[in-house]
């Protein structure tokens, strides 16, 4: 049995075939990768998270040092980020770096605290911070660099994905530390120049919540990190890598072709990236994080929450709105439902933009899941509501309709949506289907 300090973090690959959550153990000098057996239910882990792991230990077959996990339990006591960190200021250092053999800088530091820091940009990270946590949270900081770092881009992209993030905010803090009192914040973003996708398939890495970093002098600093590859992408990947940092997983789409509905062993997929409705999922409209997301982050209070533990009519507001019920939560039992309602509204303004307003004309349901990387799985309520996309991509189209009934008959729950306008929408909750 070990032990220790827990460590996670998220590797992005957008198509989402290589794109994997690494959980890493700290036991005394000594660091861990867990391996899970294929069919492991995986607790939902915060870096910080104290954990007690008993497992196989393999130091000889691998450079990594593995335990094998038999079981994994986490240990209340910790110091994980809470969700009081996630309000207020939010202190990070953007450092911008570049290797050896690069002889550009792609943006100037001005440019690039347009994109993160300043509220006249419309788009800038600190302007979706702002708005999503209504106005709970806002970003400061400083841009620094470039520096040149002391390792060549062949030995960063030839490192194990599983250990890069580690290594180039190491190597970052030892290019910058002379220049950068880290002290003063409580987050990190780094930023590379553009490494092509067709020699380096990452777009960027992040900590799930915040890891303990060691400066020059060896002093611990209890720090979130990310990793941009290319200043191109800061303006869709910042939010997203930061929601890792503020303990998000991804938000996913759970895809059962013409139903809306049913077990994985009935034909159903789990889908990286595909809830185009929350920036941890398809990140290239810049939607806000979801309800269930927000109360993950800290940045919907009780009041703003209706768990329906009995039948009965329900109303939500615009979740981009602050006043009013930002989400109904339903406890089944297997599984759990977080019901929202949206409006064009703010940053939800460009996916509607490119679809219409009717993509909004409903509620959208996700299956939330505190196991297995933690996600969030958007379900296509919708399931034949455009014929012109296949049953894998026409999730754009997922809000459950004025008149149409959402089934889950295993669990007994059927929801209907009964009316619908700009200020709010009205839903019938049953476990009988024929009451709805």
């Amino acid at each position: 049995t070990t032990t220790g300090i827990a460590k996670v973090q998220v590797i992005e690959d957008l198509i989402g075939t290589e794109t994997k959550t690494v959980y890493k153990i700290q036991s005394q000098n000594t660091e861990y990768l867990l391996v899970f057996p294929k069919e492991y239910t995986i607790p939902k882990i915060t870096s910080g998270e104290l954990l007690q792991v008993t497992g196989l230990t393999n130091n000889v077959a691998s450079e990594e040092n593995e335990i094998e996990v038999q079981t994994i339990r986490v240990i209340p006591k910790s110091i994980a980020s809470s969700n009081e960190e996630n309000i207020g200021e939010q202190k990070i250092a953007v450092i911008l770096v570049k290797f050896p053999e690069d002889n550009e800088e792609p943006k100037t530091k001005e440019e690039v605290n347009n994109l993160i820091f300043d509220t006249s940009n419309e788009y800038s990270t600190n302007n979706f911070v702002k708005e999503t946590s209504y106005e709970k949270a806002f970003l400061t900081g400083n841009v620094y660099g470039w520096y040149t770092l002391n390792i060549t881009k062949e030995q960063f992209t030839s490192k194990n994905p599983l250990d890069s993030l580690d290594f180039l905010t190491k190597e970052t803090i030892k290019a910058s530390d002379s220049e950068v009192d880290f002290t003063q914040y409580d987050r990190l973003i780094i930023v590379f120049p553009f490494i092509s996708y067709s020699s380096y398939k990452y777009s960027g890495f992040a900590t799930i919540g915040k890891w303990y970093f060691f400066i020059q002098d060896q002093t611990p600093l209890r720090l979130s990190s990310s990793l941009i590859n290319g200043v191109e992408n800061i303006r869709n990947l910042a939010p997203h890598e930061l929601g890792h940092n503020l303990n998000l997983y991804h938000a996913n789409d759970w895809e059962c072709g013409e139903v809306s509905f049913a077990s994985s062993l009935k034909g159903c997929y789990n889908l990286e990236y595909r809830d185009a409705f929350d920036v941890m999922g398809n990140n290239n409209y810049l939607s806000h994080y979801s309800a269930n997301n927000k109360k993950t982050i800290g940045w919907l209070n009780s009041e703003q929450i209706i768990k329906a533990d009995e039948e009965g009519i329900y109303t939500l507001t615009p979740l981009e709105t602050k006043s009013g019920i930002k989400t109904i939560e339903i406890s089944a039992s297997n599984t759990n439902y977080s019901i929202e309602f949206r409006r064009p509204i703010g940053f939800d303004r460009k996916i509607s933009n490119s679809y219409g307003r009717e993509i909004y004309n409903g509620v959208f349901i996700r299956e939330i899941r505190n196991f297995n990387y933690g996600s969030t799985h958007l379900i296509d309520s919708s399931p034949n509501l455009n014929s012109t996309l296949n049953q894998i991509t026409d999730s754009i189209f997922s809000v459950l309709r004025i008149g149409e009934i959402f089934s889950d008959p295993d669990n007994e729950l059927y929801i209907k949506v009964l009316s619908v306008n700009d200020n709010e929408v009205k839903i019938v909750y049953t476990k009988t289907q024929t009451i709805c």
